[in-house]
């Protein structure tokens, strides 16, 4: 069962903090991705994907960040970009709160490719700043997860950019009933 960090009341919340010790923050971005997926596909698969890591490590589930760090996809309809410098501090202003509760761990699960090097940066940074025995971040993504090499073994096209077989197949995988292939174009 996944534990929704919203959906618990503050006293739940403090209890579940103390037991679970982990909290996943899933951040996406709002950004065009070709005439096949939806403009959430970042965020839709870091929530998706959140979700199935909850659940398999018992981690409580913080509310989803859909926005991120997507200038280079203007001026294409329905992109909304948040700044590299406002990506970082509002994940660390989320850790800063978090680190008042006692919580040992905090996973950043990234599902948008734009902003992997922020995010590292400030997971990096953030754990650099806290105590030995204080919040450890962790930085993941299904973009990091598997190395290049091992995705051109299986994968047909030969670039890795945005909106390509990689995203679609997460998609297809995660959310079908948001693809329209039918509209894919290479």
């Amino acid at each position: 069962m996944v534990i929704l960090w919203a959906e618990k009341s503050s006293p739940d919340l403090g209890r579940l903090v103390d037991l679970h010790g982990i909290a996943i923050l899933p951040v996406g971005s709002t950004e065009q991705h070709g005439p096949h997926l939806p403009t959430g596909t970042d965020h839709i698969t870091a929530w998706e994907l959140a979700k199935r890591v909850a659940e398999e490590v018992d981690a409580l589930l913080l509310p989803l960040l859909p926005y991120g760090f997507s200038d280079d996809h203007f001026p294409m309809a329905g992109t909304i970009s948040i700044g590299a410098e406002t990506l970082k501090s509002v994940n660390r202003d989320i850790t800063a709160s978090l680190r008042r509760y006692g919580l040992r761990h905090l996973v950043i699960l990234s599902g948008h490719a734009g902003h992997l090097g922020q995010i590292a940066n400030i997971a990096y940074q953030l754990n650099l700043d806290s105590p030995p025995n204080g919040l450890k971040v962790h930085n993941i993504s299904p973009y990091t997860a598997v190395p290049i090499e091992a995705l051109a073994t299986v994968l047909e096209e030969d670039m890795f950019i945005h909106a390509e077989e990689l995203e679609t197949s997460i998609m297809l995988y995660l959310r079908p009933d948001l693809v329209d292939m039918s509209k894919a174009v290479k």
